[in-house]
């Protein structure tokens, strides 16, 4: 029980649980593949992990370094970035503008149709 930890300095966990929300070292695990550093955890955390490795979780040590993060195209990031952005600042500018300039027009008539 008193096991010595391996060096996890740099490291992280890769965890995955068999059903989703299984909980372990006071945390609900996903069923899906999740990369949480060690550090984040207590000793006593990554004992209780560890120690359910091949049970309900699978828990694979991993070091950060070679882990790499999922590529994106840069232009497609881009031109995802920009057009959402341009299109919600004119309409936003579009929508302000709109209510002012249909109130004025409904201000102007309203007078001049009461003196008609």
């Amino acid at each position: 029980m008193n096991e010595k930890l391996p060096d996890l300095t740099g490291k992280g966990l890769l965890i995955s649980a068999k059903r989703d929300g299984f909980r372990r070292g006071g945390i609900a695990h996903p069923v899906k593949k999740t990369l949480r550093p060690a550090a984040d955890f207590s000793e006593e955390q990554l004992r209780q992990i560890l120690a359910e490795n091949g049970k309900d979780l699978t828990v694979e040590i991993v070091d950060f370094k070679k882990v790499e993060a999922p590529k994106r195209p840069a232009a497609a990031e881009s031109k995802k970035g920009q057009k959402p952005d341009e299109k919600g600042k004119k309409q936003k500018a579009q929508g302000n503008k709109e209510p002012k300039q249909a109130n004025r027009a409904e201000n102007e008539n309203t007078p001049a149709e009461g003196g008609k």
